[in-house]
C-alpha cells in the first residue's frame, strides 16, 4: 500500500527533521514502498531473537557448529582484540592454482548486515549446493567480526575509541595490524569488505520540502587512486563490481557508487568514489588486490529492513564468489600486469566536477525525486603533480622504526646494496600540524621539492625496491605528501631533514 496524502507525509517529514533521534529511521510506508522485506528466511543467530543482533558469542558457537558438520570450511584465530576476543576466520579448501579471496565484515560494530550476510552466506557454503561448486577454483578466508569489542556494543569504534578503518598505515589497533597480516599471509587475489552506510544525513535537511533520505540499498566504493595501477582499477570495476551490478538489478535492489555530501561554507558537493588510502578499498588495491568497499543501507536503521539487508549483502557475496570463479584468469593476469606496471608517482590530484543528478526519496510525499547535484568524481582523477617512480627508497638509520610498519604491511625491506647511485633528497617547503584532530592526533602537513645528487649508499640504512608487489603501497607510506604517509601520521617525526631518499638510478664512477 502506498500513502499518497501530503499531510501524512509533511507531518512524518517535520518529525524526521526535528528529531535527531529518528536519523536514518526509516519510516513504515518508505520500507514497505522501496524496500520491501523479502520472502528469504535467514537462521543465523540474529534471527533467533527479535531485538539486538549476533554477538561474538552466539558467532562463536555458530561457526564451530558450521565447520564441524563441514566438509569444505575450517576455521582459524587471526588474533585477538584489545578486550581479548578472538578474532576468527574460516578459510575453505586451499590449492596451489586457486584464487584466493577475502571477504572482511564487522570493521565498524554498528553494521551488522555486513557480518549477517557473511554469516549466512557460509552457512550456505558448508551445504551442498550452488554456492559450493564455486569452490573448485577459488579459496576463501572470510573474516565476519573484524571488531569484536565494537560489535558487541554496537559501536562503531574499537575499544580505544578509535575507528579500524582509519588505520591502514598507522597501525596503533592490534585488530588492524592480526588483519593486515592475515591479508598477507593469505596474499588475496581479492578483498570486498562488507560495511552499512547512514541513509538519512543531517546535510539531507535542506533538500527537498523536508528532508530526504538515500534511495540506494547498496552503493559501490573501489579506488580511483591514481597511484593504484591502471589494470587494479580497470579490472575491479569490469570483473567485479559490474557483474554484482547486474546481480542487484536482478534481485529488484537500487543501487549507486558511493557517493557522500560534502558541505563547505554552505555549498553542497557530493563526492564520488575512493581515493584515499584512510579506507580499506583504497588499501588493498595499493597493495595490489583488487578491492572494494560495499556500502548497504544501514547504520541507524536498528532492525528494521534487516532480512532484506542481510539478504542484499549475501547476493553481493555470492556474486563476487561467483565472478571470482568465473574470471580467475583475468583477475590473476590484471594483478601480474599491475605488478609490472611502473607508473609515475601521483602527489596530488583533482577529482572531475560535473554537474549531475541524483535520485533521493523525499519525505515530504515519500516520492523518489531527482536533485540536481555537483559531482565531484573520484573514479575520474586527473594528475596535479607527479614525481618519477624510484627504483627504491633508502630509509636512513633514525627512521628505521617505520620498517616494523612496512613489514606488517608486507612490504618488502632489505638492507642496503653497495653501490653509488642517483637520489633525490627531498627539500621541505612546507611543515606544519594541522589545527583539528583526526583519530586523537594532530596531522603533519609537509610539502617538498626534490634535489638530485651521486651518493655512495651508507654502510646502514634499509633499501625498499620498487620490484615488488606492494610497492605502490609503500608509495603511500612513504612519500611526504601522501595523504595516510608515515610522515603525516607522525609515526615519523621530522623537523627540518627527512630520513628517506629516492633512488632513481645507479650511476658509474
Amino acid at each position: 500500500m502506498r500513502i499518497s496524502s501530503p499531510i501524512f507525509w509533511g507531518v512524518l517529514g517535520l518529525m524526521a527533521c526535528s528529531a535527531l533521534e529518528l536519523s536514518g529511521q526509516d519510516p513504515r510506508a518508505i520500507q514497505e514502498t522501496y524496500f520491501p522485506v523479502p520472502d528469504t528466511t535467514y537462521t543465523t543467530p540474529a534471527f533467533d531473537t527479535k531485538r539486538g543482533f549476533t554477538t561474538h558469542e552466539t558467532m562463536e558457537h555458530f561457526l564451530l557448529e558450521l565447520v564441524q558438520n563441514s566438509s569444505n570450511l575450517s576455521m582459524d584465530s587471526l588474533g585477538m582484540s584489545a578486550k581479548g576476543k578472538v578474532i576468527w576466520g574460516v578459510r575453505s579448501s586451499a590449492g596451489a592454482d586457486k584464487l584466493r579471496v577475502l571477504f572482511l565484515g564487522g570493521l565498524h560494530g554498528n553494521e551488522p548486515a555486513g557480518t549477517e550476510a557473511l554469516l549466512a552466506f557460509m552457512q550456505q557454503l558448508s551445504e551442498e549446493g550452488h554456492l559450493n561448486s564455486y569452490l573448485d577454483a577459488v579459496e576463501l578466508l572470510v573474516i565476519p567480526m573484524a571488531n569484536p569489542d565494537g560489535y558487541d556494543k554496537q559501536n562503531r569504534y574499537a575499544a580505544n575509541g578509535l575507528d579500524l578503518n582509519r588505520d591502514q598505515t598507522k597501525l596503533v589497533n592490534q585488530e588492524v595490524v592480526f588483519l593486515k597480516k592475515a591479508y598477507a599471509a593469505f596474499d588475496a587475489d581479492v578483498v570486498v569488505d562488507f560495511h552499512e552506510y547512514k541513509p538519512y544525513r543531517s546535510d539531507f535537511v535542506s533538500m527537498g520540502t523536508f528532508g530526504v533520505t538515500s534511495a540506494f540499498d547498496a552503493m559501490f566504493l573501489y579506488t580511483g587512486n591514481l597511484n593504484v595501477a591502471e589494470p587494479i582499477r580497470e579490472a575491479t570495476e569490469t570483473l567485479l563490481v559490474d557483474p554484482a551490478r547486474k546481480t542487484l538489478a536482478a534481485h529488484g535492489r537500487r543501487f549507486h557508487n558511493y557517493i557522500r555530501p560534502v558541505v563547505i561554507r554552505g555549498n553542497m558537493r557530493f563526492d564520488v568514489g575512493a581515493t584515499s588510502a584512510h579506507s580499506s578499498s583504497t588499501s588493498f588495491a595499493l597493495a595490489n588486490s583488487l578491492s572494494v568497499l560495499m556500502e548497504i543501507r544501514g547504520v541507524g536503521l536498528q532492525r528494521k529492513g534487516f532480512e532484506r539487508r542481510v539478504e542484499t549483502g549475501y547476493l553481493l557475496a555470492s556474486s563476487f564468489l561467483k565472478s571470482a570463479h568465473h574470471s580467475k584468469v583475468a583477475i590473476q593476469m590484471a594483478r601480474e600486469q599491475g605488478r609490472n606496471a611502473r607508473q609515475d608517482v601521483v602527489i596530488e590530484s583533482s577529482k572531475k566536477v560535473t554537474q549531475s543528478q541524483l535520485d533521493f526519496i523525499d519525505l515530504s510525499d515519500g516520492s523518489l525525486r531527482t536533485f540536481d547535484i555537483e559531482k565531484h568524481d573520484g573514479l575520474a582523477l586527473s594528475p596535479q603533480l607527479i614525481r618519477s617512480r624510484p627504483m627504491a627508497y633508502i630509509i636512513l638509520p633514525e627512521a628505521a622504526h617505520v620498517i616494523e610498519k612496512l613489514r606488517i604491511l608486507d612490504v618488502e625491506v632489505e638492507p642496503l646494496p653497495m653501490g653509488q647511485y642517483e637520489v633525490e633528497r627531498y627539500v621541505i617547503t612546507e611543515n606544519r600540524l594541522k589545527a583539528d584532530f583526526f583519530e586523537g592526533f594532530q596531522e603533519r602537513i609537509v610539502s617538498a621539492t626534490t634535489e638530485s645528487e651521486d651518493m655512495d649508499l651508507p654502510a646502514d640504512g634499509w633499501w625498499v625496491p620498487a620490484d615488488q608487489e606492494r610497492f605502490n603501497l609503500a608509495i603511500e607510506c612513504l612519500e611526504p605528501e601522501a595523504h595516510c604517509g608515515l610522515i603525516r601520521y607522525r609515526v615519523l617525526e621530522i623537523e627540518n631533514t627527512i630520513p628517506i631518499l629516492r633512488v632513481i638510478k645507479p650511476t658509474l664512477k
